[in-house]
């Protein structure tokens, strides 16, 4: 058998194989209880915004697309508009979205945490206004379903199987790739803070992934 997360993937490996007889549909799962175990601020954490900062949780890849965040940041920046941004997570381009961020004056907005698990994981799922994924690629994405059992709601680019999890203007919000205008005034609206003030209904949504159904 060969295992699909999604519909889309599926589809592409009918096209490949010819058949769809072994072809099994799995989604990935999240451990819905473990996300929402109580997380406080401990001083061993990184210096950072406490409450109400957009959240980027991943690597710092190309395909993650964080250089096109903080292309939208250095916007937000320069309209006096800049909130609060945490981005957890390492990889190759560190370095080189670090430097984008001093060059353009993002140090008092953009905090690089580095690596998130555990308890400051769950803090930062807890305690964000909402999380952003702006992936050039993304052919499921785990930390949609994280921030949703967290009721937290998400603005992503609309790809692959984050076009599928995300119920624009519902549980977030879409927006073109590689947009760093959209997924700015995305950040800015008025929509996502409407939508974050139901997180009973976005942690409904991630319940048929809890991995005990999976």
């Amino acid at each position: 058998a060969v295992t699909a997360l999604n519909g889309e993937m599926h589809q592409l490996l009918v096209e490949i194989l010819g058949t769809d007889d072994h072809i099994v549909s799995i989604a990935n799962g999240v451990d819905i209880e473990g996300i929402n175990q109580p997380a406080e601020f401990q001083e061993s954490f990184p210096a950072m915004p406490r409450n109400d900062y957009a959240l980027y949780l991943g690597g710092l890849t190309d395909k993650k697309g964080v250089d096109v965040l903080l292309e939208a940041m250095a916007l937000l920046n320069t309209s006096g508009a800049a909130i609060p941004l945490i981005i957890a997570g390492t990889g190759r381009m560190e370095e080189e979205l670090r430097a984008y961020a001093d060059a353009n004056g993002l140090g008092g907005c953009v905090h690089f945490v580095g690596s998130a698990q555990g308890d400051f994981k769950r803090y930062l799922f807890q305690h964000c206004k909402f999380v952003v994924m702006p992936s050039r690629t993304e052919a499921f994405g785990i930390v949609a379903l994280e921030a949703y059992a967290c009721g937290k709601p998400v603005i992503a680019s609309e790809i692959g199987g984050l076009s599928l999890l995300i119920e624009d203007g519902t549980s977030g919000l879409l927006v073109p790739a590689e947009h760093p205008q959209a997924l700015a005034d995305a950040m800015t609206s008025d929509a996502i803070c409407t939508i974050a003030q139901d997180p009973k209904t976005l942690q409904a949504r991630v319940e048929q992934y809890d991995w005990s159904h999976i």
